[in-house]
Protein backbone atom coordinates (compact mmCIF):
# COMPACT_ATOMS: atom_id res chain seq x y z
CA UNK A 1 0.00 0.00 0.00
CA UNK A 2 0.81 3.72 -0.73
CA UNK A 3 1.46 5.93 1.89
CA UNK A 4 3.68 9.40 1.58
CA UNK A 5 6.48 8.53 5.02
CA UNK A 6 5.59 12.28 6.08
CA UNK A 7 1.97 10.69 7.03
CA UNK A 8 2.93 7.22 8.21
CA UNK A 9 2.54 7.63 11.56
CA UNK A 10 -0.90 9.53 10.62
CA UNK A 11 -2.05 6.21 9.03
CA UNK A 12 -0.09 3.08 9.45
CA UNK A 13 -0.71 2.30 13.42
CA UNK A 14 -4.62 2.08 12.17
CA UNK A 15 -3.72 -0.58 9.81
CA UNK A 16 -2.10 -2.76 11.95
CA UNK A 17 -1.89 -4.93 15.19
CA UNK A 18 0.83 -6.34 17.25
CA UNK A 19 1.22 -9.47 15.51
CA UNK A 20 1.53 -7.34 11.97
CA UNK A 21 4.85 -7.19 10.21
CA UNK A 22 5.58 -3.50 8.44
CA UNK A 23 7.67 -3.20 5.65
CA UNK A 24 8.61 0.14 4.50
CA UNK A 25 10.15 1.05 0.94
CA UNK A 26 11.22 3.62 -1.56
CA UNK A 27 12.65 3.46 -4.66
CA UNK A 28 16.53 4.03 -3.25
CA UNK A 29 16.66 3.06 0.62
CA UNK A 30 17.04 6.33 2.48
CA UNK A 31 13.23 7.54 2.58
CA UNK A 32 12.55 3.81 3.83
CA UNK A 33 14.67 3.91 6.35
CA UNK A 34 13.49 6.87 7.65
CA UNK A 35 10.39 5.68 7.46
CA UNK A 36 10.73 2.61 9.44
CA UNK A 37 12.79 4.60 12.14
CA UNK A 38 9.61 7.01 12.64
CA UNK A 39 6.98 4.29 12.82
CA UNK A 40 9.99 2.38 15.45
CA UNK A 41 10.46 5.92 17.36
CA UNK A 42 7.20 6.47 17.54
CA UNK A 43 6.30 3.37 19.26
CA UNK A 44 4.49 1.37 16.81
CA UNK A 45 3.76 -2.10 18.85
CA UNK A 46 4.91 -4.56 15.82
CA UNK A 47 8.17 -5.28 14.11
CA UNK A 48 8.99 -2.78 11.27
CA UNK A 49 11.44 -2.89 8.85
CA UNK A 50 12.81 -0.94 5.53
CA UNK A 51 13.59 -2.98 2.59
CA UNK A 52 17.25 -3.10 1.84
CA UNK A 53 18.19 -0.53 -1.32
CA UNK A 54 14.50 0.28 -2.03
CA UNK A 55 12.58 -0.54 -5.42
CA UNK A 56 16.03 -0.74 -7.09
CA UNK A 57 17.82 -2.73 -5.20
CA UNK A 58 14.99 -5.30 -5.01
CA UNK A 59 14.82 -4.77 -9.01
CA UNK A 60 18.69 -5.30 -9.22
CA UNK A 61 18.71 -8.82 -7.09
CA UNK A 62 16.07 -10.04 -9.94
CA UNK A 63 13.10 -10.06 -8.03
CA UNK A 64 10.04 -9.40 -10.10
CA UNK A 65 8.74 -6.01 -9.64
CA UNK A 66 4.56 -5.38 -9.37
CA UNK A 67 3.60 -2.71 -11.92
CA UNK A 68 0.47 -0.58 -12.36
CA UNK A 69 -1.15 -1.14 -9.22
CA UNK A 70 -1.79 1.72 -6.72
CA UNK A 71 -3.45 1.49 -3.42
CA UNK A 72 -3.43 4.01 -1.36
CA UNK A 73 -4.21 4.23 2.66
CA UNK A 74 -7.57 5.94 3.88
CA UNK A 75 -7.32 9.59 2.53
CA UNK A 76 -8.88 10.55 5.68
CA UNK A 77 -8.53 8.98 8.83
CA UNK A 78 -11.01 8.80 11.65
CA UNK A 79 -10.96 11.58 14.12
CA UNK A 80 -10.09 9.39 16.49
CA UNK A 81 -6.58 8.51 14.36
CA UNK A 82 -6.13 11.80 13.90
CA UNK A 83 -5.56 12.37 17.83
CA UNK A 84 -3.72 9.09 18.16
CA UNK A 85 -1.03 10.29 16.15
CA UNK A 86 -0.97 13.78 16.98
CA UNK A 87 -0.96 11.95 20.46
CA UNK A 88 2.41 9.80 19.67
CA UNK A 89 3.95 12.58 17.13
CA UNK A 90 3.84 15.07 20.28
CA UNK A 91 5.32 12.32 22.42
CA UNK A 92 8.08 12.18 19.75
CA UNK A 93 8.88 15.42 19.73
CA UNK A 94 9.51 15.60 22.91
CA UNK A 95 12.09 12.53 23.35
CA UNK A 96 13.71 14.21 20.73
CA UNK A 97 14.41 17.74 21.66
CA UNK A 98 12.02 18.92 18.72
CA UNK A 99 10.61 22.47 18.68
CA UNK A 100 6.66 23.02 17.87
CA UNK A 101 6.33 26.39 16.57
CA UNK A 102 3.13 28.35 16.58
CA UNK A 103 1.62 30.16 13.91
CA UNK A 104 3.27 33.53 15.29
CA UNK A 105 6.20 31.83 15.77
CA UNK A 106 6.48 30.86 11.93
CA UNK A 107 5.32 34.02 10.95
CA UNK A 108 8.00 36.05 12.71
CA UNK A 109 10.54 33.52 11.68
CA UNK A 110 9.59 34.40 7.92
CA UNK A 111 9.78 37.93 8.44
CA UNK A 112 13.58 37.34 10.23
CA UNK A 113 15.52 39.09 7.22
CA UNK A 114 18.99 37.74 9.26
CA UNK A 115 17.98 33.67 8.24
CA UNK A 116 16.28 32.41 5.47
CA UNK A 117 13.36 30.26 6.72
CA UNK A 118 11.58 27.31 4.21
CA UNK A 119 8.48 26.43 4.93
CA UNK A 120 7.17 22.94 3.72
CA UNK A 121 3.75 21.62 3.40
CA UNK A 122 4.49 17.79 3.26
CA UNK A 123 0.81 16.69 2.27
CA UNK A 124 0.55 14.64 -1.25
CA UNK A 125 0.49 17.36 -3.97
CA UNK A 126 -3.56 17.02 -4.51
CA UNK A 127 -3.97 17.90 -0.86
CA UNK A 128 -1.77 20.48 -1.13
CA UNK A 129 -3.48 21.94 -4.22
CA UNK A 130 -6.59 21.95 -2.26
CA UNK A 131 -5.15 24.73 -0.02
CA UNK A 132 -2.43 25.44 1.78
CA UNK A 133 -0.97 27.90 4.35
CA UNK A 134 0.28 31.24 2.61
CA UNK A 135 3.95 31.10 1.12
CA UNK A 136 4.29 26.98 1.61
CA UNK A 137 6.07 24.74 -0.46
CA UNK A 138 4.89 21.63 -1.49
CA UNK A 139 7.50 19.04 -0.77
CA UNK A 140 5.21 15.78 -0.54
CA UNK A 141 5.91 13.02 2.37
CA UNK A 142 8.94 14.94 3.15
CA UNK A 143 10.93 14.84 -0.38
CA UNK A 144 12.69 17.84 0.72
CA UNK A 145 16.08 15.77 1.45
CA UNK A 146 16.30 14.48 -2.08
CA UNK A 147 15.85 17.56 -4.11
CA UNK A 148 18.45 20.13 -4.13
CA UNK A 149 15.55 23.26 -4.49
CA UNK A 150 14.21 22.15 -1.01
CA UNK A 151 17.57 21.47 0.66
CA UNK A 152 18.18 24.41 3.32
CA UNK A 153 21.48 25.54 3.46
CA UNK A 154 23.81 25.88 6.20
CA UNK A 155 22.43 29.51 8.32
CA UNK A 156 19.45 28.49 7.01
CA UNK A 157 15.90 27.31 9.03
CA UNK A 158 13.53 24.90 7.64
CA UNK A 159 10.23 24.21 9.16
CA UNK A 160 7.49 21.65 8.61
CA UNK A 161 3.84 22.34 8.48
CA UNK A 162 1.60 18.73 8.37
CA UNK A 163 -1.51 21.00 8.47
CA UNK A 164 -3.93 17.36 8.80
CA UNK A 165 -1.72 16.85 12.15
CA UNK A 166 -1.05 19.35 13.49
CA UNK A 167 -3.54 22.10 13.52
CA UNK A 168 -6.55 24.00 11.64
CA UNK A 169 -5.06 26.79 9.03
CA UNK A 170 -5.46 30.29 11.92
Amino acid sequence: MSCPGAELLLRVPERVGPDSLVIVNCAGRTRSIIGAQSLINAGLECPVFAVENGTMGWHLEGHALQRGKLVRLEPDPSSERLERSRAAAMGLLARTGGKLVSWDQLQASLRDASATTYFYDVRLQADYGQGTYPGARNAPGGNWFRAPIFLPRSGMRALWWPIRIWSKRP
